[in-house]
């Protein structure tokens, strides 16, 4: 699994209930090596080359996340889940290791598993003894080349029970992995690849302020409908630059992880963007926040590569 790459991806958090009898929760993504992070793990995020981190949360339908000790025996009554993606498989394997430590630190022990789960690169951790009502959390952690996939599940479970439905939230997880396909070519020179690379953005540049400015007249009374449709044009530019990026990335190593870093940040925006379909539940002004920073971040990592490929800056 080293050599696999994988594309920086989110995943819309509803696709990843499944065969489950469960409710997702929105996900966060960040390019942010540092947020909501700590100690060995912040460091190892922050050290490693993360790409793009998304963090979500699965609960049982008809359960209360606020009431776990109401939960019935059997249940697997809640997921945390998480998938990272960074430059290189090192990173990732970096990233795995801080996980265990810190895991290995609070108390908790691993699991013997069964072979057909170590096969699959799973490493488990459990607590030794249930808390409250008989909880019991078992944290599965697994590098898939440049990858890393988190699962953590609760329940009224016995000690090294197993756990199906984290399994098959596992399966999804790892169904969701985009492998990076390079397209057959000679490698490329800096002046084609900053060709390529102004080509590649011309949509979302010609369509991202458009739809800002469209969205500042956005109040109280816009629907859902009405933001989704607005977004359309920049969606489908996002979603174009994006393997159009992975593609020079494989043609041009010099900029590759800067590339790589872009379609990252590209990646994040189109999450905000799928978000518009619960614009009422979030409210406009914190949607038009959190897109104005993500976007502010593209900026970032989109100057980062123009310097790379020997273009000048750019403010927007």
């Amino acid at each position: 699994q080293g050599a696999v790459v994988y594309v920086p991806n989110v995943v819309e958090p509803s696709s990843l209930v499944g065969g489950l009898d469960a409710v997702a929760v929105p996900s966060m993504f960040t390019t942010d090596p540092t947020s909501g992070l700590q100690g060995e793990i912040l460091e190892a995020y922050r050290d490693n080359g993360l790409l793009v981190r998304q963090d979500g949360f699965l609960f049982h339908q008809g359960l209360r996340p606020d009431a776990e000790d109401s939960w019935p025996d059997g249940v697997e009554g809640s997921f945390n889940y998480g998938v990272s993606y960074f430059q290189d498989h090192a990173g990732a394997l970096a990233v795995n290791k801080a996980y265990e430590d810190t895991v290995l630190g609070t108390g908790d022990h691993q699991l013997k598993l069964p072979p057909e789960l170590t096969r699959q690169g799973i490493v488990a951790f459990e607590p030794a003894a249930p808390r409250g009502a008989g909880l019991v959390t078992q944290i599965w952690f697994a590098t898939k080349g440049n990858a890393f996939l988190a699962i953590a599940g609760t329940g009224k479970l016995p000690l090294g029970a197993s756990r199906p439905d984290q399994l098959e939230l596992f399966h999804t997880l790892e169904g969701a992995l985009e492998r990076e396909k390079p397209e057959p070519g000679p490698p490329l020179t800096e002046t084609q690849a900053a060709t390529d690379y102004t080509d590649a953005v011309k949509a979302v540049n010609d369509s991202a302020p458009a739809f800002r400015t469209d969205a500042a007249a956005w109040n109280g009374t816009t629907t859902n409908q009405q933001a989704v449709a607005a977004a359309q044009p920049l969606a489908q530019a996002f979603d174009a630059v994006e393997s159009k990026l992975v593609t020079t990335a494989g043609r041009y190593p010099p900029a590759r992880p800067q590339l790589l870093g872009t379609v990252a940040n590209v990646a994040v925006l189109e999450a905000d963007l799928a978000d518009l379909a619960r614009l009422d539940r979030i409210g406009v002004p914190a949607w038009l926040a959190r897109y104005d920073t993500d976007l502010a971040h593209l900026t970032t990592a989109s100057n980062q590569l123009r310097t790379t490929l020997g273009l000048p800056p750019t403010r927007s």
